[in-house]
């Protein structure tokens, strides 16, 4: 049975070691890139979410805003033809029943028309409340997603810095261990050489 040389011994534990450390740095390497590639899907799902807001929004927006000038329109087109019919050399009095009956049968067109003109007013905070506040939810979800692919990123660099910091540590461990062998070995055989 041949003894195994101290250095030998420790240069197998140290390689082990490396190798090791190696498939941590491997196996975290792994878990970050896989975890980059699921806050990337996250971030195109938020992105995505987003996108649908702003059409939810712009067809609330518009419909209201369609609506209310369609509105305006019927009103101003009702009021068209509405004027008091006044008979010549009439009094202040009948001037101003034959005004009030006019006024009477513009009113509901009136109202129609200032109906669309509110509704036309309010389509654009009605759109900012139904699709703003989920897009801008979606924003910020896509923001955290891309900073959590950020984070992935730099965890799986840090691991690929650190598996080749180990594999050059392995190599110098090699080469000092070769190097004292041979120093060793050259040692030896000038021992023998004396005899």
């Amino acid at each position: 049975m041949t003894a195994i040389h101290p250095l030998t011994q420790l240069a197998e534990l140290m390689v082990h070691a490396d190798f090791v450390r190696s498939e941590a740095d491997e196996q975290t390497l792994r878990a970050a890139r896989e975890a980059q590639q699921r806050a990337a899907a996250e971030e195109v799902r938020a992105l995505h979410a987003a996108a649908d807001a702003i059409a939810e929004q712009a067809w609330i927006q518009g419909g209201m805003a369609v609506t209310g000038g369609a509105l305006q329109c019927i009103g101003s087109a009702g009021q068209l033809g509405k004027s008091a019919e006044l008979p010549e050399g009439a009094s202040a009095e009948a001037t101003n029943v034959a005004l009030a009956k006019m006024e009477d049968g513009c009113r509901p067109w009136q109202t129609l028309a200032a109906g669309g003109q509110t509704l036309d007013g309010i389509a654009a905070p009605a759109g900012q409340l139904t699709g703003g506040t989920a897009r801008a939810e979606a924003e910020a979800g896509a923001r955290e997603a891309r900073g959590e692919a950020e984070q992935a990123g730099a965890r799986a660099d840090e691991a690929q810095q650190h598996r080749q910091r180990v594999e050059r540590h392995t190599e110098s461990v090699l080469e000092l261990i070769e190097g004292t062998l041979a120093n060793e070995h050259q040692a030896n055989l000038a021992i023998l050489g004396n005899f």
